[in-house]
C-alpha cells in the first residue's frame, strides 16, 4: 500500500514467480511508473496548452466577436477553480467591456452572472446582489429562460445567507416555475433542497425532511448531489435524537469521500466533520465534538468550493460555554461575530451575540450582557419576520395545489381510458357509463378538495397553535430570566441590611437601615408584579388572607415615603380613623397599592402637601367591613376627559408625562386590577392645576385583636430552634459571592455553632457529598459547569450508596413553573430569594427532622 497525495490509496501487486517472474514484474513496475508520470505531466501540459489556446483565440482580433467571447467564457470556466478572484474578475471585466461595446447582450448578462458568483465567494453580498439583478434583467430581455433561472438561483442563495429568507423563498418559487417550463428536474431538485434548508432553520423538521426527500427523488442526482441531500437529512436525524441512524449515514458518506478526488474532497471533509461534531455535542461528548470542530476548521482553510459562512467559530464558542470555559467561549464567539459581520450573515451574528450574552452574564458583567441581549433581540426580529412565515404558507399552499393538479390529471386520464373502452359497446350503455364515470369524478374531486381543505385548515390551526405555544414559552423564559437577574442582587441588599441591623447600629443608622429594609421589601413586591403582569392580566394572582393591622401597614408606608417627600420639600401627612379594627386580608397587596398611589402623588407634586388616609365607610352583620382609602395631592391635576384613561396599561395623563416625570404607565393599571381582585373599586377626582384625589375601597373580614399578635410566639419558636439545630452541618451550593456571604452570616446569627460549607457549582457539591457528611443541602439552580437540577439528580442517585440528605432549593427563580421544576428534580423543599431567615430556619428544621430519619451530623 502506498499513500498518494494524502488522499488516495493504490495497491501495486508484484506479479511473476522465479527469475523470469521477477524480471517481468520489474519491467511492468517500471512501465507503470513511466506511464503514471507521463499521465500526470501530460495532463498538466494539455490543460495549460488548452487554456493558452483559448486565450490566443480571444486575443486574435481577426476572429469573429462571438468566437472570441466564447473562447473567453470557456477560459473563465476552465480556470475559475484554480485562479484567484482578482484574476477571474479581470477576465470577466474584459468580457463585460467587450460584449457591451459590441452589443452582445447575452454575454453582458453572463458577465454580470460571473461577477455575481465571484462576489459571492468573497462574501461581498451587496455587490453580488447588484450583478445578479442585472444579469436576470438582461436574460429576461433576451427571453433566455435558463439564464434567468440561473441568476435567480444565485440571488436566492445570497438572500438566504444574509438572513432575508422571505426574499429567498419567493425567488426559489420563481426558479421552480422556470425550470418546470424547461423540464429540468435536476435543477428543481436543487431548489427543493435549498427550500428544505430554510424550513430546517425554522425548526420545522417534518417539512424540511419532506423537501430533502423530494429533492433526491425528483433530481436523479449524481454522487455530489446525493451527498448534499443526505447531509441535510443527517442534520434532522441529529435534531430528532436518532443518533445511531445519523452515525451510520455519516460513516457511509466518509467511506465514499475517501474515493473523492480534487477540490471536493476538502469540501466534503469540512462538512462531515461538522456533522460529527454536532452529533457528539448532542450526546454531551464535548471533547470529541471540540476535536471535530477544530478539524472542520482546518479543512475549511483548504476548501475552495464552499460559498457562504459556516459559523464554526461560534459553534466552538457555544461548546466552550457548555464546558464552563467562559473566557474561551467569549474569545471564539467574538471571532464568529466578526465573521458574521464581514459576511453579512445575520443568523450567525444572532447566535454569536446570544452566546456572548450568556457568557458575560455568568461572569457578572451585567452591562456587557445587556448590550449583547439587545443585539440578540434585534437579529431575532429580523430573522423571524412575519413576511417569512407568510411566504412559507404561500409555498406550502402552492405545493399542495400542484399535488391536487397532478391527482386531477390522473383522474381525467383514467376517465379517458374508460371512455375508449366504452366506445366499443352500444351507444346507450356507453352514454350511461360515461355519465356515471363523470359523476364519480365530480364527486371524487369534490370530496377530495373538501378533505384537502379540512386537512389544510387543521394543519394551519396546528401551526398557529404551535406558534402561540412557542411564543408563550419564550415569554415565560424571559420572565424567569428577568426575575432571576433582579431578585439575585435584591437578595444581597436585603440580607446585608438585616445583618447590619443585628450588629447594633446607632439610632440614626438604625432608622436609615429600617428604611432600606422596608423599601427593599416593598420594591421586591412591585418587581414581582411587574415581571408577572401577564399573570395579573389573566386573573391568576393569588391573594393572602391573614390577620393584620391597617394602621401599622400605613404607618410603615409613611416612614418609607417620608424621605422621598422631604427630598422635594413636601409635607407628607397620614390620617387614620381610630374606629378601624384589625382585619383579615392581604397586607402586601394593600401596601403595594398605597405605595404606588403615594409615590405618584409625590412625583406629580412640586410644592404643597400630600395626604393619605383611611376610614371605615360601611359594615354589615356578617362580620364584614369596608375601608375607604384616599390619597390626595396639590399637584398638576388631570383633565376630566383623561381621567378615565389613566387606569389603562401604558397610559399617562399627557403625552409628555414620561419625558418630564418618568414611569411606564403600568402602576395605576396594576393598582386597579389588585383593588378589583379584592372585591373593591378605585376612582379619581381631579382638577387640572389644583391637584388630584385617588379613592379606593376594599372589603375585609373582621378579626379579634389577639389574633394579630402572632410574632411573639414565632420569636419563642426561633429561640428554641436556635438551640435544637445547634452544630448542624450545611452544604451551600451558590455561585454568587455576595449571596453566599449573606447566607453564611444569616445562618450564623440564627443557629448556634452552625457549619456552612460553600461551593460554587453543582459538580463540586456532588464531590463534597461523597467525601463529607451534611445534615441539609441548600441548592442554587443556575450555576456554571453543573446546575442545581443535575446536581440534585446525581446526589439522589447516590443516596443508597452513601447516605440520604434533604435538599432545599434556594434560588431567585420563583415563578410557579420553576418551583415545580425543582420538585420534579427531586428537591425536598423550596425557598425563594430574597429569603426570610426565619422561614429558612423553619424549613431546615422540618427537613432534618423527617420522621424515621436519623441525623447525618458527624461526631466531632
Amino acid at each position: 500500500m502506498w499513500k498518494i497525495s494524502g488522499q488516495k490509496y493504490y495497491n501495486l501487486s508484484y506479479f511473476g514467480s522465479g527469475l523470469r517472474g521477477r524480471q517481468l514484474g520489474c519491467i511492468y513496475f517500471v512501465k507503470g511508473i513511466l506511464i503514471f508520470i507521463f499521465f500526470i505531466t501530460g495532463e498538466t501540459v494539455c490543460s495549460q496548452t488548452h487554456t493558452d489556446s483559448l486565450w490566443s483565440v480571444w486575443s486574435n482580433e481577426m476572429q469573429h466577436d462571438t468566437v472570441r467571447l466564447s473562447a473567453l467564457e470557456k477560459y473563465y470556466e476552465t480556470t475559475k477553480s484554480t485562479e484567484g478572484p482578482d484574476i477571474l474578475k479581470h477576465v470577466v471585466l474584459q468580457m463585460l467591456a467587450f460584449s457591451t461595446s459590441k452589443n452582445q447582450k447575452i454575454y453582458v448578462a453572463k458577465s454580470h452572472k460571473y461577477l455575481c458568483d465571484i462576489n459571492k465567494r468573497e462574501s461581498k453580498w451587496l455587490d453580488a446582489v447588484d450583478h445578479g439583478n442585472k444579469s436576470y434583467q438582461l436574460f429576461a430581455e433576451e427571453n433566455d429562460k435558463r439564464g434567468m433561472a440561473s441568476s435567480l438561483w444565485g440571488l436566492g442563495f445570497i438572500y438566504y445567507h444574509i438572513g432575508q429568507k422571505a426574499k429567498a423563498l419567493r425567488i426559489y418559487m420563481q426558479c421552480i416555475d422556470i425550470y418546470g417550463e424547461l423540464n429540468d428536474s435536476r435543477s428543481i431538485s436543487g431548489i427543493l433542497n435549498n427550500i428544505g434548508l430554510i424550513y430546517l432553520d425554522q425548526n420545522d423538521y417534518e417539512t424540511a425532511l419532506d423537501y430533502f426527500e423530494r429533492s433526491v427523488e425528483i433530481g436523479n442526482w449524481d454522487k455530489q448531489g446525493n451527498s448534499i441531500a443526505k447531509r441535510n437529512i443527517v442534520k434532522i436525524l441529529i435534531q430528532l435524537g436518532e443518533y445511531d441512524a445519523a452515525l451510520s449515514m455519516i460513516e457511509q458518506m466518509i467511506f465514499l469521500v475517501k474515493e473523492e478526488e480534487g477540490e471536493y474532497y476538502y469540501y466534503h471533509m469540512n462538512s462531515l466533520n461538522s456533522l460529527f461534531a454536532d452529533l457528539f455535542l448532542r450526546q454531551s461528548k464535548y471533547e470529541l465534538a471540540l476535536h471535530h470542530y477544530f478539524t472542520s476548521l482546518e479543512f475549511q482553510k483548504l476548501d475552495s468550493v464552499s460559498i457562504g459562512i459556516r459559523g464554526t467559530e461560534t459553534d466552538i464558542g457555544e461548546l466552550y460555554a457548555l464546558m464552563g470555559k467562559t473566557n474561551l467561549s467569549i474569545e471564539w464567539c467574538l471571532r464568529g461575530l466578526k465573521t458574521g459581520e464581514i459576511g453579512g450573515a445575520i443568523g450567525l451574528q444572532q447566535r454569536s451575540c446570544e452566546c456572548l450574552y450568556k457568557a458575560y452574564r455568568y461572569k457578572g458583567d451585567s452591562e456587557r450582557a445587556l448590550e449583547y441581549l439587545e443585539y440578540v433581540q434585534m437579529y431575532e426580529d429580523s430573522l423571524n419576520s412575519e413576511e417569512t412565515a407568510q411566504v412559507m404558507l404561500e409555498l406550502d399552499f402552492k405545493k399542495h395545489l400542484e399535488e391536487d393538479s397532478l391527482r386531477y390529471y390522473n383522474l381525467n386520464l383514467q376517465a379517458e381510458v374508460e371512455h375508449q373502452k366504452e366506445s366499443r359497446r352500444k351507444d346507450t350503455v356507453r352514454n350511461l357509463s360515461l355519465g356515471f364515470v363523470g359523476l364519480l369524478i365530480i364527486l371524487s374531486i369534490t370530496l377530495f378538495r373538501r378533505n384537502r381543505l379540512i386537512a389544510d385548515s387543521k394543519r394551519r390551526i396546528e401551526k398557529e397553535k404551535a406558534k402561540a405555544e412557542s411564543s408563550e414559552r419564550a415569554k415565560q423564559l424571559f420572565l424567569a430570566n428577568m426575575s432571576h437577574e433582579i431578585r439575585t442582587p435584591m437578595n444581597a441588599i436585603k440580607g446585608m441590611t438585616d445583618i447590619l441591623i443585628r450588629r447594633n447600629p446607632g439610632a440614626e443608622q438604625l432608622d436609615y437601615l429600617n428604611g432600606i429594609k422596608q423599601s427593599s421589601e416593598s420594591l421586591l413586591v412591585i418587581i414581582n408584579d411587574i415581571l408577572d403582569i401577564s399573570k395579573i392580566e389573566a386573573g391568576k394572582t393569588e391573594l393572602e388572607c391573614i390577620p393584620f393591622s391597617i394602621q401599622e401597614s400605613l404607618e410603615q408606608i409613611h416612614t418609607i415615603m417620608l424621605f422621598k417627600a422631604e427630598e422635594k420639600g413636601l409635607e407628607l401627612k397620614l390620617k387614620i380613623s381610630d374606629s378601624i379594627p384589625y382585619v383579615s386580608g392581604d397586607p402586601v397587596r394593600l401596601r403595594q397599592i398605597v405605595l404606588n398611589l403615594v409615590g405618584n402623588a409625590i412625583k406629580f407634586t412640586q410644592k404643597g402637601i400630600v395626604t393619605f388616609s383611611a376610614e371605615k365607610v360601611d359594615s354589615t352583620n356578617d362580620n364584614k367591613i369596608s375601608i375607604q382609602f384616599c390619597i390626595s395631592d396639590s399637584g398638576i391635576g388631570i383633565e376630566e376627559e383623561r381621567a378615565n384613561k389613566i387606569f389603562d396599561s401604558f397610559e399617562q395623563a399627557y403625552s409628555d408625562t414620561s419625558r418630564k416625570f418618568g414611569g411606564t404607565g403600568l402602576g395605576l393599571s396594576i393598582s386597579k386590577k389588585l383593588v378589583e381582585l379584592q372585591g373593591g373599586r378605585i376612582w379619581v377626582e381631579s382638577v387640572k392645576g389644583k391637584g388630584s384625589q385617588f379613592y379606593f375601597t376594599i372589603p375585609y373580614s373582621l378579626v379579634e385583636k389577639e389574633q394579630h399578635k402572632l410574632p411573639n410566639e414565632q420569636t419563642v419558636d426561633m429561640k428554641r430552634l436556635k438551640t435544637e439545630l445547634k452544630g448542624i452541618r450545611i452544604l451551600l451550593a451558590e455561585d454568587n459571592a455576595f449571596n453566599a456571604i449573606v447566607a453564611q452570616e444569616e445562618l450564623g446569627d440564627a443557629i448556634d455553632d452552625v457549619f456552612v460549607d460553600v461551593v460554587e457549582n453543582g459538580s463540586i457539591a456532588v464531590e463534597k457529598y461523597k467525601s463529607e457528611k451534611y445534615d441539609v443541602i441548600l441548592m442554587d439552580v443556575q450555576m456554571p459547569v453543573m446546575n442545581g437540577y443535575e446536581a440534585t439528580n446525581k446526589i439522589k442517585s447516590l443516596s443508597d450508596k452513601y447516605y440520604r440528605v434533604p435538599i432545599i432549593a434556594m434560588t431567585a427563580n420563583v415563578l410557579k413553573e420553576e418551583v415545580d421544576k425543582c420538585y420534579q428534580a427531586g428537591m425536598d423543599d423550596f425557598i425563594g430569594k430574597p429569603f426570610d431567615i426565619d422561614e429558612l430556619v423553619q424549613k431546615i428544621y422540618r427537613s432534618v427532622n423527617i420522621p424515621g430519619q436519623k441525623s447525618n451530623v458527624k461526631n466531632i
